[in-house]
C-alpha cells in the first residue's frame, strides 16, 4: 500500500477452517462493513454484557481486574470452528454441517480446541450458573463429534481428536449439562455416547 504520512489503513480479515468462500462469508456476515471505531465498539458493548453477567463488589479495584481477567479468559478458552453457515471440519478433511433453523441460522456453535481435562471441574458449574447457552453449545458439538467418530473426545483440535489424558469428562459434562436442565440435545444419544465411552 501506498501510504501518505497520517493516513490510516484499515484491514478486514475473514477467517475460516473450512474454505475461502466460508471465510468471505464470515466477513460479510460478522463485519457488516463496519469502521474499525464501530466493530471496537461492538465488541465492547458485547464482553461487556457477557463480563457484566456477574456482578462483583468490591473496594479494592486490583481484586475486580484479577476476577475479570479470568472470566475473560475462561470465555476465551474454547475455540469456535464453525461458521456463520454452518460448516465445521472434520477430522477427515470433510465438511461437516450444523442444522439450521427456520431462519438459516446454526442451531449451534462447533467448538473444537482443548479436552477440558481439569477445566470440566469449574467451567462446566460456570457455564451452567451463568452461561447455559455456552454449555449448550459445547454439548452439541461434543456429540457432533460423536455423529463423525462414533466415540465422545479426550481432546479436539480442527475436527482432529488430540488425545491427552485418556479421561472421560466428556461424559461427565454430558450428565452435569442436564443435571443443571440443560436439555436442548438428543439425551439419549448424550447417554449412549457416554456410556460408550465407559464400556
Amino acid at each position: 500500500f501506498e501510504m501518505k504520512e497520517g493516513e490510516l489503513l484499515e484491514i478486514q480479515t475473514g477467517v475460516s477452517y473450512t474454505s475461502i468462500a466460508n471465510a468471505r462469508n464470515n466477513l460479510m456476515v460478522e463485519s457488516k462493513n463496519q469502521t474499525f471505531d464501530q466493530v471496537r465498539k461492538s465488541a465492547h458493548d458485547l464482553w461487556n454484557e457477557m463480563l457484566g453477567r456477574i456482578q462483583v463488589e468490591d473496594n479494592d479495584s486490583i481484586n475486580k481486574v484479577k476476577f475479570y481477567t479470568g472470566l475473560y479468559h475462561a470465555l476465551l478458552g474454547r475455540g469456535v470452528s464453525s461458521d456463520v453457515n454452518g460448516a465445521y471440519p472434520l477430522v477427515d478433511g470433510k465438511i461437516g454441517q450444523i442444522p439450521l433453523d427456520k431462519n438459516g441460522v446454526p442451531t449451534h456453535k462447533h467448538y473444537n480446541t482443548d479436552g477440558m481435562w481439569g477445566g470440566f471441574w469449574n467451567l462446566s458449574q460456570l457455564w451452567a450458573l451463568v452461561y447455559p447457552e455456552h454449555f449448550s453449545d459445547y454439548i452439541q458439538s461434543n456429540l457432533d463429534y460423536y455423529d463423525h467418530r462414533g466415540w465422545l473426545h479426550d481432546g479436539e483440535a480442527t475436527g482432529v481428536y488430540t488425545n491427552g489424558v485418556q479421561t472421560n469428562v466428556q461424559g461427565l459434562l454430558i450428565a452435569s449439562a442436564y443435571h443443571c436442565g440443560i436439555r436442548d440435545f438428543d439425551v439419549q444419544k448424550g447417554y449412549q455416547a457416554a456410556l460408550k465411552n465407559e464400556i
